[in-house]
Parts: C-alpha cells; structure tokens; sequence
C-alpha cells in the first residue's frame, strides 16, 4: 500500500509539475530560451532546475514559517517581507541574478586559466550525488530532471557552470593584494568552566584540600573557587575539564582587536597572561572559572590573518565584479521564463521524503558567494 501511495504522490507531483509550465510543453524546454546573453542562451530546462531548487529551499522554510504563524498555504503571491514585490517575483528575479552572475564570471575564465582539475570533477561528481541524496524524487519530477545516468549528466551540466564560476571568483580574488597587520591578527585563547546558579541539585565535590580527604557538597561560587584553586595549584586545563564533565565548557580565541566580542570571556580574557586564572559572576547564568591557555596564541593569529586576508580581497572582488558586470554583455530574460508558473508544490507538503532545508554543502551550488547579488540582481533584464 505504501509503494502504491509514493507512485500515486510521484504521479501528482509530475502532474503539479506539467500544469505549472506555463505557455511551453515540458518537451520544448530544452530548446526554449529563458535568457540570452550576448549570443549565448540559458534554456528553460536549466532555468527550470535553479527555480525550482530555490522554489524548494523557500517552501520548505520560509512557506512552513508562514503556514505555522500566518496560516498562509501559498507564500507566492504575497508580498516578500518589506517589499513590493511578491515572492514569486523575487524568486524569479534571484534566479535570473544568479544566471547572470555566472555568466559574468565565466567571461573571465581566461583571466587566470581558471579550469576544473580532476579533484574538482571528483568533487562535482560527489555533489551531483549529494544533490540526489538531498532531495526526494517529488522534487526531480518537479525540476524535470530524469532518472538514472541521464538525469546525473544533465545535473553535473548545470553544477559545473557554477562550480567554474565560483573558482574564478576565487581565482581573482586570490591575486588582490590587500593589508593586515600583525597587531589585528594577534589573538589569545580562553578556556571558561560555567558554574551554574546553585539549584536544588548541587554538584558533590570530592576534591582534597589541603590534605583533607573528606567529601563535602559544593555549588555556585564555591565550586567555581575550588576549581580555580585546582588550576592555580597545578591541574592542567584538559584535566579540569575532564574532572568536571557536568559543567559547561569550551575554549574559544579571539584576536585583541576583535570590536565586536562581548562574551565575560573575552571581556576579561583579554586582559589575562598565560596561566591565570580569574573567576566571573555574571547574574543569572552564574560564575564563569577562566583560564588563560594562551596569551599570544600564533595558531589562532594565522587563522585570523587568513579570514581577514580572504574577506577584505572578497570585499575588493565586489568592485572588480561591478566592473566586469558594466562590461557585460546584453543580457534579457524571456517571456517564457518569466510566465513559468511558481505554485506550492506537493515537494514541498511531503513527510515521506522530509527536504533539507539548505541546498547540498557546496557554496557554488545555488549562487557565486564572492560577488554582492546585489550588483547582479541591477540587470536590464528586457522583456523579449
């Protein structure tokens, strides 16, 4: 009975899917334009799967927000937040953003003799797979991609054009040179013990002090006191963790120049030399027993100069991106494209196959990360 139920959902899905084509049979997508640029066409077979990935995403988070708190079972002729347009304009226009971008990009494949190496086709081969792993068939009849190898190769066609783009960003961005300084990457580490507010149920101590062997009931800021102890008096940080696996903990590094931490741990562990230790009482939450691992941590500082090496070149790319966008060539977005049908899809209300809520671990699969979409999304996308 319930094969028969996923071959009738399979058959309504392909149903939904067909009604939702607008003016073009499923069968013309393949030579059907969505958008040109320059003389190079995007056809509706390929815009078809990145609407409907997104279509997917939006409904499986963002339509159950609204079924859950609005009651409203059909997100797409709404409005989109604060904005005018509804959320199936908002899609379309996303969609087409990102299918510019990439071609954009693709422009500059030569800049840097950007090409996919066999890692990367390794890779795109494990995406593919992933994407099928993701999402349940409902979803393929949907995007009209086929089943079996067929259906595999015509993923990794469209996988790829975006995994090349994003390694163009990459590549680009890799060759801005930009400036950090050794005084915003140096950093230190912390480690914190919580001791929560006492409760009814304390934590028993059986820690010797000063040669006593005796037991004895401890919470709040007595535990925090004689944790401390313990540390000042020689345990390691490893072995005071261990030791109080109940209470919360972590270690966590920041750089000094960090503006925008907050945390009681970095507050005052900055402040701390290797091997001190301080005890916090922050009210509601409790004491906080902190231990300074390292107060010039060189592992921490190179991993912070190389996220601030890769963010300030991302930020430098966006200007080098409008460039390239200003230099582009026409691009226009079809009629047929745009009067493709986005309603709730039956993908979408299944609890036999539950969707991610995310597209597959890959940052090309769904947009290039590097450029702003915003300078994408400013296309002359005319009518046809």
């Amino acid at each position: 009975m319930k094969h028969i139920s996923r071959i009738a959902a399979l058959i309504l899905a392909v149903l939904v899917f067909c009604t939702g084509c607008g003016n073009v049979s499923t069968d013309k997508y393949s030579t059907t334009a969505a958008a040109t640029y320059g003389d190079q066409t995007t056809y509706l077979d390929e815009a078809n799967f990145w609407l409907r990935l997104n279509q997917w995403g939006t409904e499986s988070y963002t339509g159950m927000l609204y079924r859950y708190y609005y009651g409203i079972t059909d997100i797409w002729p709404v409005a989109s937040g604060n904005r005018t347009q509804t959320f199936e304009q908002t899609l379309k226009e996303n969609v087409m953003a990102e299918i510019l971008q990439t071609y954009v990009l693709l422009d500059h494949t030569g800049d840097n003799a950007t090409v996919l190496t066999d890692s990367d086709n390794a890779k795109l081969t494990s995406l593919v797979k992933d994407v099928r792993d993701t999402y349940a068939d409902e979803f393929f009849a949907l995007a009209g991609i086929a089943n079996g190898e067929a259906g595999d190769a015509q993923l990794k066609t469209y996988l790829e054009k975006r995994v090349l783009a994003y390694k163009v960003a990459l590549d680009a961005m890799k060759k801005i040179d930009v400036s950090v300084t050794d005084e915003e990457c140096k950093s230190f580490t912390i480690g914190y013990l919580l001791v929560p507010e006492p409760s009814k149920d304390s934590t028993k101590s059986t820690e010797s002090t000063e040669g006593s062997s005796s037991s004895s009931e401890l919470s709040g800021e007595a535990l925090a006191n004689l944790i401390q102890v313990n540390l000042l008096g020689g345990d390691s940080w490893d072995e005071t963790v261990s030791k109080w696996k109940s209470l919360t903990s972590s270690t966590v590094s920041y750089a000094y120049s960090d503006t925008t931490a907050t945390a009681t741990y970095y507050t005052e562990g900055k402040e701390m030399k290797t091997g001190e230790s301080k005890v916090v009482y922050t009210s509601g939450t409790g004491w906080y027993v902190l231990y300074c691992i390292n107060d010039d941590d060189l592992e921490a500082a190179a991993e912070k100069r190389d996220s601030l090496t890769s963010s300030r070149q991302a930020e430098a790319f966006n200007e080098t991106y409008k460039t390239w966008q200003s230099a582009a060539k026409p691009f226009k977005v079809t009629k047929d494209f745009k009067n493709l049908k986005v309603e709730p899809s039956y993908v979408a209300k299944t609890t036999e196959a539950a969707p991610s809520t995310e597209a597959p671990s890959t940052e090309a699969a769904t947009s290039t990360a590097a450029p702003s979409t915003e300078a994408a999304t400013s296309t002359e996308a005319a009518n046809n």
